[in-house]
């Protein structure tokens, strides 16, 4: 299904692809980009073909992959974040405001989050009634975190030499302030994670 969709985009015979069409390592990139789903690494291809194209490209280049990867990561963190806009308004927002962030922190930076967006609130910050909802969560960053944690934003980690896991709301782990966080991977390209 890659091959076709590949093909078709850039107009090049399907032995054409794999073997000189896309970079060396090509396949593992997107693939560990797109959370494993199959529909996620067709839509990704497609984007680092359309990049190569919107280029000049008559091949795929590691710099248009790079460029597809950061521009689905933004895409997808509009969509996952989309999904909770119902329940918690303006949440994009406050995952924006992670940019820059280590890929993986202590809850100590969860706590420095809400208290900052806490006191942007309190100031009238401009937009930040967009995600008032936080104001909630001022004495009980715990709460906001397994916010997070559900939306599937963040992972957990025991400790913090632990891997990051997704976070089972029917099977949880304790949280605890001696708990580690990390942000999802599919979403560091997009918010330009230190360590990532």
């Amino acid at each position: 299904m890659l091959d076709h969709r590949i093909a078709f985009k850039l107009r090049v015979s399907q032995g054409d692809i794999w073997g000189g069409l896309l970079p060396e390592n090509a396949f593992r990139e997107i693939w560990n980009s797109s959370n494993g789903r199959p529909r996620e690494a067709i839509r990704l291809a497609t984007l680092a073909a359309t990049t190569a194209v919107e280029e000049g490209h008559t091949k795929i280049t590691s710099g248009d992959i790079i460029s597809a990867i950061r521009r689905f990561s933004n895409e997808r963190i509009r969509e996952v974040t989309g999904e909770w806009t119902y329940q918690f308004p303006g949440i994009e927002l406050i995952v924006r405001k992670m940019e820059g962030w280590p890929k993986e922190f202590a809850f100590s930076q969860i706590e420095e989050l809400v208290e900052i967006t806490h006191l942007e609130i309190q100031c009238g910050d401009p937009g930040s009634n967009l995600y008032s909802w936080v104001t909630g969560f001022a004495g009980n960053p715990m709460g906001f975190a397994r916010v997070l944690l559900n939306a599937e934003i963040l992972w957990i980690k025991r400790s913090r030499t632990d891997d990051a896991t997704v976070f089972d709301p029917l099977r949880p782990v304790e949280l605890t302030k001696d708990r580690w966080f990390a942000i999802h991977p599919m979403f560091a390209p997009g918010l330009g994670l230190v360590g990532a």
